[in-house]
């Protein structure tokens, strides 16, 4: 019960921040899934995002996730599918106005129940932003940086890792209900060349109201770094609808 209602107060809490000088979103998802007597499955997940922007050249995003999720079989009884934490903290400085910026980022993730299976990470970006297209229905930026990030594996073992970053967004909006995002993140490992993470998303968001939209997305992650304490490589797809409350 903890964990349903973690996840409605991340969503109402980012909902309830909605001023004039803020912009943001929040989103909430719950999927369950009865195969009996076989197994079933429950997942529970929110996520929220929030801009601050000070003047026309600095902005503060806070954002935040977190997902759990639990099986029960016949075979294995109840155990834990997901259980992840992200927090984390952007400032962007415009140096062109919808053209150039820079931007460094914080972020905290605790993870204990995907293929990755560390214990937690602090990340560090450090980057900058070109707006390759901005008009009323399509908005496509790219960004090019490093990360540096410190890691504690399950066996309280840590490590550092050093990565590039290059990360693309492309948004279209089809008509006044209905938009599609796409975002891809590759991040090559520096300390081993083979250590590369690839990140990429897939959405469609249909306007119910002018504050909630429905969210469907197919988020899909490749590892592929031996620094991990449980597996050196892994892929993982994930589907989600949410419900989404704009601001």
């Amino acid at each position: 019960m903890f964990k349903q209602l973690l996840v409605v107060t991340l969503f109402v809490a980012g909902a309830a921040q909605a001023q004039s000088s803020y912009k943001g979103s929040s989103e909430a998802s719950f999927v369950v899934i009865n195969s009996p007597p076989v197994s079933s499955s429950q997942t529970y997940s929110a996520k929220t995002k929030n801009e601050f922007k000070q003047n026309d050249y600095s902005a503060y995003t806070g954002f935040g996730s977190y997902v759990y999720g639990i099986t029960d079989s016949a075979l294995n009884g109840e155990t834990k599918s997901a259980d992840a934490l992200n927090l984390g903290l952007r400032y962007d400085y415009t140096i062109t106005k919808d053209i150039f910026g820079l931007f460094v980022q914080a972020q905290y993730d605790k993870d204990l129940a995907s293929a990755t299976a560390f214990d937690n990470k602090l990340s560090y970006d450090l980057g900058a932003k070109y707006v390759i297209h901005k008009s009323d229905s399509i908005n496509w930026f790219a960004e090019l940086g490093y990360r540096h990030a410190d890691q504690t594996n399950l066996d309280q073992s840590k490590v550092s890792l050093d990565y590039g970053r290059l990360y693309s967004e492309i948004e279209n909006k089809w008509n006044e209900s209905t938009s599609t995002k796409l975002w891809v993140e590759y991040l090559p490992g520096l300390n081993d060349k083979t250590a590369n993470i690839i990140n990429a998303e897939g959405s469609v968001s249909v306007s119910m109201s002018k504050v909630l939209a429905l969210k469907t997305a197919l988020l899909l992650n490749h590892y592929d770094e031996k620094a991990t304490a449980a597996v050196a490589k892994s892929d993982k797809t994930t589907w989600t609808t949410s419900l989404v409350a704009n601001y």
